[in-house]
């Protein structure tokens, strides 16, 4: 990260507005929930290292973190994940017929995962884990999701409450890492590519696997 990107991070997240960290926090969060051009993580980092004194004691940097980066970051990350979410919720068939062959991927396939996922306790802890820790890949969880129909409100609720937890594990950071804050940053991104080689491999290495079961579509 350069000098440049950095001076411009510090001029949008201003310290004494609470306001304009929060809807820098949401912004950031939501498009990159969406569509991906932002690096979410990073911002947030940032966030807490440029909008939370310093000298803080650590309960007062836990509430300053909350109001304006937990809170925000958590409804714009639910808020974009939700939008990839209905779309391959209602769309996801269509597509699938269309594309999947290229994949060697049919919707039967598809069914024998709804099977799978979506509707215990296990996939619920798995959405948790998978929001909370910012090495996983929001966009492809959130089409998974979306195509094997896992229950909206179970979406909803585990995506937030897991979101929560990332964006104020990510701003505290920011906080207590001080100017060491960009290295920690550049080492989330470098994990996140691994996880997101990681998801997409499994789903694939799933799909051809099914295509070895019997399905009844």
């Amino acid at each position: 990260m350069n000098d440049l990107s950095l001076a411009l991070m510090h001029n949008l997240i201003d310290a004494s507005s609470t306001s304009a960290v929060f809807l820098f926090s949401f912004l950031t969060t939501f498009l990159d929930s969406v569509i991906s051009i932002i690096p979410s993580s990073i911002m947030l980092i940032a966030a807490g290292f440029f909008s939370i004194d310093p000298s803080h004691t650590f309960n007062s940097a836990l509430w300053e973190a909350l109001v304006k980066i937990g809170i925000p970051g958590a409804i714009g990350y639910t808020a974009g994940a939700w939008i990839i979410y209905i779309i391959f919720y209602w769309g996801g068939k269509g597509i699938i017929k269309k594309y999947g062959h290229y994949f060697k991927l049919n919707w039967g396939k598809v069914s024998k995962a709804q099977k799978y996922f979506g509707s215990g306790s296990k996939d619920e802890a798995l959405l948790f884990f998978a929001r909370a820790l910012p090495v996983w890949p929001i966009e492809i969880i959130s089409i998974f999701c979306g195509v094997i129909r896992m229950p909206w409100d179970k979406f909803v609720i585990y995506s937030f409450l897991g979101f929560f937890s990332r964006t104020m594990l990510l701003g505290i950071a920011g906080w207590s890492f001080g100017e060491a804050y960009e290295y920690f940053a550049e080492q989330i991104v470098i994990w996140q590519t691994y996880g997101t080689i990681i998801v997409v491999a499994a789903i694939i290495v799933f799909f051809l696997y099914s295509q070895r079961l019997k399905i009844k579509i």
